[in-house]
């Protein structure tokens, strides 16, 4: 009767064992193959540079505004993400591109005399290149544009190397009353500015 009373038990903690392999397998598994697909946004060396992370700089706009720029590049997948699929079978914020292993979101800040622009963005690094990349910005609330205003749009000649970036910043005029403006003959409409960005270290490194 002993043998008979213990099988359920057993056979429970077989599956609890069993369950917990597929979390370790689906976590380190899916961690191993970011490693291999994204390697400018993982490493296994703690010291290696990484497009991820919080990067800034000054540039002044086409209309002689002096701002400064900052840059998050937030990980694909975090960590707490990674646990949290793997125990829920639950897709992450990437789960529909993940055919696009390429791909980076964030946000970034503009600071200057005129106020604070808020923006998030998003873009992708080059597959033959990973320190080639394009990101556009995306005002966080249109409610909240700084105007009137050159305000971000994109930058699609985009580098980085160890702990610079240059960013090609193309700019979209907003009036005071928010709406858009451009005129071909006027040089400033279409202006391309350059803005190099420094790496913000973490203040213990």
């Amino acid at each position: 009767m002993r043998n008979i009373s213990q099988k359920p038990i057993l056979v429970i903690g077989a599956l609890v064992i069993f369950g917990f392999c597929i979390v370790l397998v689906k976590f380190y598994g899916g961690y191993w193959y970011d490693l291999y697909r994204s390697p400018w946004a993982y490493s296994k060396n703690p010291t290696e540079k990484l497009l991820i992370g919080t990067w800034q700089g000054d540039f002044t706009d086409p209309d002689g505004v002096k701002k400064h720029l900052i840059i998050k590049i937030v990980e694909p997948t975090t960590e707490d993400e990674r646990w949290e699929r793997a125990f829920t079978f639950k897709k992450h914020r990437r789960s529909s591109h993940k055919n696009y292993p390429n791909l980076f979101d964030g946000f970034a800040n503009v600071k200057s005399k005129l106020g604070l622009e808020e923006y998030s963005i998003s873009g992708h690094v080059e597959n033959n290149d990973y320190h080639q990349f394009v990101v556009k910005f995306s005002p966080v609330d249109e409610k909240k544009r700084v105007l009137p205003n050159f305000t971000l749009f994109e930058s699609t000649q985009s580098a980085w190397q160890d702990d610079k970036m240059d960013v090609m910043l193309k700019f979209s005029y907003h009036k005071a009353d928010g709406s858009s403006f451009w005129s071909s003959s006027i040089p400033k409409y279409s202006a391309q500015i350059k803005c190099q960005l420094q790496r913000e270290t973490p203040p213990n490194k």
